[in-house]
């Protein structure tokens, strides 16, 4: 069936499984997105690596990350990866507080990816915020 391929429904099947206490089905709902139906898709990075950290598994919510990066620097012009540097960089930052973590995350993409809008403009927050904390 062609709805079995849409993520949106496995997404909302995610958020809604784990809002009514099915932390595994959530999870699994997740990993189908991950591996079966859209393998990289940020939105889907995103909200599974929210839900870890909501569930109090920073581990897990990095590792997420993690996979994702490595996934997509073995891809040649990724156009996701500036992107999910720059995500995981303010996630870095936001969640467990991890300044400069962030900054190196940010100091190695240069390297690996082309430069975009996004990732631009969290450098620019990220370094706001550094002059914000020595002040």
């Amino acid at each position: 069936m062609e709805e079995e391929r849409q993520p949106e429904i496995h997404l909302f099947s995610a958020w809604f499984k784990e809002h009514h206490h099915d932390v595994d089905g959530a999870r699994a709902a997740y990993q189908l997105v991950h591996t079966e139906i859209s393998a990289g898709l940020l939105e889907a990075i995103i909200k599974h690596s929210n839900m870890e950290c909501r569930l109090g598994n920073m581990d897990n919510a990095l590792a997420i990350y993690g996979h994702a990066m490595a996934v997509e620097k073995g891809m040649e012009h990724s156009p996701a990866l500036p992107v999910l540097f720059a995500q995981y960089a303010r996630f870095m930052y936001l969640v467990p507080g991890q300044l400069e973590k962030a900054r190196e995350i940010l100091v190695e993409a240069p390297e690996l990816v082309q430069l975009s809008k996004p990732f631009l403009e969290t450098m620019i927050c990220l370094e706001g915020a550094s002059i914000s904390k020595e002040n």
